[in-house]
């Protein structure tokens, strides 16, 4: 879509149905315009789950939504695909875009049944390149994922990510429905991939 559709603007803003743009965030982009020399820009993410903003655990996580017609793609993952910048000439916007999930816990654990499926098709496949841990948080990610993730033992993996997220991230702190989600993400999520691997 984004090498082929006839999209007139310089610029794009890649944003899925359930996620909108802050007021603080809108009045950035604009005031950046002006001046910026970047291609594209790293934004925060504030995620929403059941109305509760998981916030400790999981905020901030940075992704790159905006850039340049032309110098924006996208990577080739199968699935939770990100944007990359063809030139690296990558910035960081201060204010958040907020992602309003709203599926029910059913529509939840469907979706995570069928994203476990094809991730574990990629550790399968051997699908994950190599990324660089210096880079991005994306990259970052996806370089923890091969050198460390894939080493530990496969049904030990979700003790570690709910500790992680919800003890040292201090998750414990933002309630009920950030305890759901962080055990269902370790416990279910994580545990599907490793059953399925």
């Amino acid at each position: 879509s984004l090498n082929k559709l006839p999209i007139a603007s310089e610029w794009i803003f890649v944003l899925d149905a359930d996620e909108v743009l802050t007021h603080e965030l809108k009045i950035e982009i604009l005031d950046m315009l002006k001046t910026t020399n970047y291609d594209a820009f790293f934004i925060k993410r504030r995620f929403y789950w059941m109305g509760k903003w998981i916030k400790r655990g999981y905020y901030p996580t940075t992704v790159l939504r905006f850039g340049r017609k032309g110098m924006i793609d996208c990577d080739n993952r199968p699935i939770n695909e990100h944007l990359i910048c063809h030139s690296g000439n990558v910035g960081m916007l201060n204010n958040d875009f907020i992602d309003f999930n709203r599926k029910n816990l059913s529509e939840w654990i469907s979706k995570h049944n069928d994203y476990s499926t094809r991730e574990a098709k990629q550790l399968i496949d051997n699908e994950y390149e190599k990324y660089n841990f210096f880079a991005s948080q994306y990259e970052r990610k996806r370089w923890i994922r091969v050198n460390i993730w894939n080493n530990i033992p496969p049904l030990v993996r979700p003790f570690f990510y709910f500790t992680y997220r919800y003890f040292i991230r201090f998750g414990f702190l933002d309630g009920k429905k950030a305890f759901a989600y962080h055990f269902l993400h370790a416990f279910i999520y994580k545990m599907l991939i490793d059953f399925k691997y």
